[in-house]
């Protein structure tokens, strides 16, 4: 049974499909990633070059921003999905409605 995808197909949904695959006879090869629709434009061997991925900020810091957890005070996921993809109407009219 395939994985039932909601949404439009797309590339990413395509790529995510074929990871999906349970069958490792049929599941996307490594080669078969890096050459998927989805990475179109991708220089691969650029990729490997580079001197340093982009800011990754540390658990740390993002616990620090968004409180305690491990002391019970929770995550704001609300707040955490404001400050990533920035102010957003939190009555659901920002554009994530769908996700």
């Amino acid at each position: 049974m395939d994985p039932n995808l909601a949404g439009e197909p797309s590339p990413l949904r395509g790529l995510i499909r074929s990871l999906l695959e349970k069958d490792p006879r049929r599941r996307v090869s490594c080669g078969g990633i890096m050459g998927h629709e989805f990475f179109t434009g991708v220089d691969w061997e650029l990729v490997l070059e580079m001197d340093r991925p982009p800011f990754i900020p540390g658990v740390d810091q993002e616990l620090e921003k968004l409180g305690d957890v491990a002391g019970g005070g929770g995550i704001d996921v609300e707040g955490v999905v404001q400050s990533v993809f920035g102010g957003g109407d939190v009555d659901g009219n920002d554009g994530f409605s769908g996700l």
